[in-house]
């Protein structure tokens, strides 16, 4: 299924409006990441050589203003921009999400509604009302460093309140110095 692509101009108001974004550079090559709302993607702009014009992937030259994406059906998009000074090709690209961005893989997945226009066709993490991720239950009074740790500490008297130790040991050692 093809992609549905806007016949709408392309501004940078679409880009500043309701968008946190960070800029790197705003000379030869910059890169914009997109955060808005559940959407995110890069903006890329690479400037071109002196006198170089802009082209797609197949060659084809392109004009001031000009969007296309890589292929058919992908979720991209580039525009030529052609300045006083230079020549630029602006790309969006989706952000992929990270190996440790899930965290509920037993209920959430990545989709991508491919039949929506960029950048509605990048990808989204969706969740569903599956069965909810149960959290491993702790004892109500442990201690997080060893006992080994936790019984040095408390023989060396960090357990007392008046102790350098104390503030240490009333959170890591709660068990082996009587805390809970």
């Amino acid at each position: 299924m093809a992609a549905v692509r806007s016949k709408r101009p392309w501004r940078w108001k679409d880009i500043l409006s309701n968008t946190t974004w960070f800029s790197v550079v705003l000379c030869f090559i910059t890169s914009t990441l997109i955060n808005s709302d559940a959407l995110n993607y890069i903006v890329f702009k690479e400037k071109l050589g002196e006198g170089t014009g802009c082209t797609d992937g197949t060659g084809a030259e392109r004009t001031h203003l000009d969007e296309w994406s890589t292929a058919s059906g992908s979720c991209d998009r580039y525009i030529c921009f052609h300045g006083v000074a230079a020549n630029f090709v602006i790309s969006h690209t989706c952000q992929e999400l990270g190996v440790n961005e899930n965290p509920d893989t037993t209920n959430c997945e990545e989709t991508a509604d491919t039949a929506q226009a960029f950048p509605g066709c990048c990808p989204v993490l969706e969740c569903s009302d599956r069965e909810p991720v149960v959290a491993p239950t702790f004892p109500a009074c442990y201690d997080i460093s060893s006992n080994y740790s936790c019984t040095i500490w408390n023989v060396l008297g960090g357990c007392s309140s008046t102790s350098n130790l104390y503030n240490f040991t009333s959170e890591f050692c709660q068990l082996t110095c009587g805390f809970c």
